[in-house]
């Protein structure tokens, strides 16, 4: 890795600088080198002509010229011979370009010039590449009309991929294509950017870059790859048809001649078909596809085709095992979505010990959570105890909860179930906050005082804006100061006193 980052930024940081220029008579066959310094308006330029000379001795020839001291140049490749041509260039950028040559770079402090190692042998994969993307940066900034200068844009996304910017790269491919339109690097460029929009979930504008590809008819080597990404984008785009026929076309021009490359086409294949609502066409692709040795990303994939073409042909209990085995191979809200899927699954089949197997392995939280209603209702058809957690519910179905069992008038389960809401004080969309306050307002009745049920009701009052949430507030202390004998008070209360 360090090798090839050293390689590309020695390329990229050499290119010349459109500085202007001084005439200068030194032949380069010159034994002496030639060290020029002037200064424009307090910044330094130099001229360096030199062949197969020693660093060090133009390292010293330049801060004698400048009245510098050379530091930490022990022991760094002392005996390195460069060669240079450098006329007029900013002194940083001259520096940088010969000390780049030997893999070292320069740092320029008041009075003195050090040097060091351009990679540190104690560099991580990150530091290096920070420090290739700012070595390309000072050199697009330099040069940017150079004829390497789309070639290191090239290598810019390439880096910016590499530190997981997708948008970054991005910008350094479509760049490429807005600035330099007549270069060799810009089929490079459209299927870069074909690709990156890809990994952004851009579909249509993927799809509009492999189309401009393809129509380069020329530059034929990219046509299978463009043909095969395009595909991709069809069936994102919901257009299976055209999607199987560019496949078709693809297996005809380009007949895959790698087994990795059969395999990524049969797998977009398969797709297509369950969107054409083809099931089993899809399914048997698949089934070739999962005993020949698949990579992860490629494994998740069929796991996933798999599950939904189980549920297009009314297999559920199969579908929801096929899911189980998917969220296996996948994190975050992906195998949230999938386990909630399997478990539906199961329970539209009658399959409720399944769903409580289910929910016994789960360990997080969050996912328990979002399972709980599924496995209540599977102990509910078994005819098992229901255990009810505020912690595992959302608040909707805690106060649902509640109110049903208010309505029985089991008012010590229904408080225990929404303390917890009330005391958090969430942040809970109307109309679900005026229900939750209502109904623990039931419960202060019982279980505390009916004086301390219309105060809280009173206290949360200021909460509400919308003066018809308010209105539908103070009904609700009217109601519970009139069912409890107090009519003159809930006379008040209807206007909002209380």
């Amino acid at each position: 890795m360090k090798a090839l980052l050293l390689s590309s930024l020695l390329a990229i940081g050499q290119v010349a600088n459109e500085a202007p220029k001084q005439e200068v008579s030194p032949a380069i066959d010159s034994l002496e080198p030639v060290v020029e310094i002037r200064y424009v308006d307090g910044q330094a330029f130099c001229t360096l002509i030199a062949r197969d000379e020693s660093l060090s001795r133009l390292l010293t020839k330049i801060t004698d010229e400048l009245g510098w001291e050379l530091l930490g140049f022990e022991g760094i490749r002392r005996a390195a011979l460069v060669s240079a041509e450098l006329r007029d260039r900013p002194l940083f950028e001259a520096l940088e370009s010969v000390l780049g040559s030997v893999g070292l770079r320069p740092r320029l402090r008041t009075g003195t010039l050090s040097v060091e190692d351009a990679v540190p042998v104690s560099a991580d994969r990150s530091h290096l590449f920070d420090l290739a993307a700012a070595a390309y940066a000072r050199a697009q900034s330099n040069a940017p009309a150079h004829e390497l200068a789309p070639l290191g844009r090239i290598h810019q996304g390439e880096v910016e991929q590499q530190r997981g910017n997708d948008s970054a790269a991005l910008q350094h491919y479509t760049t490429i294509l807005e600035r330099y339109a007549t270069s060799i690097h810009v089929p490079e460029a459209l299927l870069q950017t074909g690709l990156m929009n890809q990994r952004l979930e851009k579909w249509a504008e993927a799809s509009a870059s492999f189309r401009e590809l393809l129509s380069m008819s020329l530059i034929t080597e990219y046509h299978e790859r463009a043909r095969y990404q395009l595909a991709r984008c069809l069936v994102k785009m919901d257009n299976p048809k055209s999607a199987i026929h560019l496949l078709n076309v693809l297996d005809k021009s380009h007949p895959a001649t790698k087994v990795q490359v059969l395999r990524e086409r049969k797998l977009v294949r398969a797709e297509a078909h369950l969107m054409q609502s083809e099931p089993m066409e899809s399914l048997r692709l698949l089934e070739r596809l999962e005993g020949s040795g698949l990579d992860q990303s490629m494994r998740v994939a069929v796991h996933r085709l798999r599950a939904a073409a189980f549920e297009q042909l009314d297999m559920l209990l199969e579908a929801s095992r096929a899911w189980v085995i998917y969220s296996r191979d996948t994190v975050g809200q992906e195998r949230e979505l999938a386990l909630e899927r399997a478990a539906r699954l199961a329970l539209q089949v009658g399959d409720d010990l399944g769903v409580l197997f289910l929910y016994e392995q789960l360990s997080e939280p969050v996912l328990r959570a979002r399972l709980a209603p599924l496995e209540r209702e599977a102990r509910e058809n078994l005819g098992l105890p229901i255990v009810f957690d505020s912690e595992l519910m959302t608040p909707e179905e805690a106060v649902n909860i509640a109110e049903e069992w208010l309505d029985q008038e089991m008012f010590g389960r229904a408080s225990t179930l929404l303390e917890r809401l009330v005391a958090n004080q969430l942040e809970l969309e109307l109309p679900l906050a005026l229900r939750l306050h209502a109904a623990w307002s039931r419960c202060l009745v019982k279980t505390e005082s009916l004086d301390i049920a219309v105060e809280y009701l009173s206290s949360v009052r200021s909460d509400f804006e919308d003066s018809e949430w308010i209105r539908d507030l103070d009904l609700h202390a009217a109601e519970l100061l009139e069912t409890n004998g107090r009519v003159r008070e809930a006379v008040f209360a209807y206007e909002g006193d209380y």
